[in-house]
């Protein structure tokens, strides 16, 4: 009898060991009961972005919010990648044992959702974009090619190398350019200058690289693209970018930048409202 009690305790003291060696290349932060739903926030961002969307629905669904590492203060990895964050989000859904969860990314978090549901078509029952482009360098330059041999180390270290003050010019410059609602600038530079430096330039870099237009075809669930007002300008480019879907639709939002939830908040509810309806 002693025998198997040590035998279980060890059966059980090595589950334990498995279990707390089980870690992804973000965090997770579970609110309210439901239907799973997934959110990825964009670039540099906390998950804290989807607060009011987190707010409004987390009554009837179980939200997975996520914080990519090095993200927003969320420790780093030694070698981040996107690709380890996609099989990451399909390890986590298959660890939860979650059945068809809804994925709803933004920016570099909404092709991370359409690279998920490409790479494992059997996982999501949904994907919601929230301005995002299958192949961002190709908006700048249609006959643009990924280069597999992009020096993604220079990148990170120039970026590890700028001095605080003009990292933070360069930021509020650039955020002036992605959301209208000037309230929000400060939240948002906050959490870009708690990011990782050489997170942020490695995935950067490889975002720019990685072009998903024909991994598109593989995805089996429907997929909505909410799109920031002025694309509206560029539907050809836009709609080329995704016409290997099967199943999209794309909207445009009648207002504002690159953060559509803080910009736009009635029209993007709106449409998440008819979304999870359906």
């Amino acid at each position: 009898m002693k025998n198997l009690l040590l035998l279980l305790l060890a059966f059980c003291i090595s589950l334990s060991t498995v279990a707390a060696a089980k870690s992804y290349p973000f965090s997770v932060q579970v609110i309210g009961q439901g239907k799973p739903l997934i959110f990825i926030p964009g670039f540099a961002c906390s998950g804290e972005v989807w607060k009011e969307t987190v707010d409004k629905y987390q009554a009837k669904y179980a939200c997975h919010v996520l914080t990519i590492a090095g993200f927003a203060g969320e420790k780093a990895v030694e070698n981040p990648s996107l690709d380890a964050i996609v099989k990451g989000i399909a390890a986590y859904i298959q660890d939860q044992k979650m059945e068809n969860p809804l994925l709803i990314g933004h920016s570099i978090g909404g092709a991370l959702s359409l690279w998920v549901a490409a790479e494992y078509p059997h996982l999501p029952g949904q994907v919601i974009v929230v301005d995002a482009l299958p192949y961002l360098a190709a908006m700048q330059n249609p006959q643009a090619k990924p280069d597999p041999n992009a020096d993604c180390l220079g990148m990170a270290k120039v970026m590890e190398q700028t001095d605080q003050q003009h990292f933070l010019l360069q930021q509020r410059a650039t955020l002036s350019s992605m959301i209208s609602e000037s309230s929000r600038h400060e939240e948002v530079l906050k959490w870009a200058v708690q990011s990782d430096r050489k997170t942020l330039g490695l995935l950067y870099c490889q975002f720019w690289n990685t072009d998903l237009r024909q991994k598109l075809a593989t995805i089996t669930c429907p997929v909505q693209v909410l799109l920031e007002a002025y694309f509206v300008h560029a539907k050809p480019l836009i709609e080329a970018q995704y016409s290997q879907l099967k199943q999209a639709k794309l909207v445009y939002a009648e207002k504002g930048l690159h953060f559509i939830m803080y910009d736009d908040p009635k029209w993007y509810f709106s449409q998440l409202d008819a979304l999870l309806n359906e």
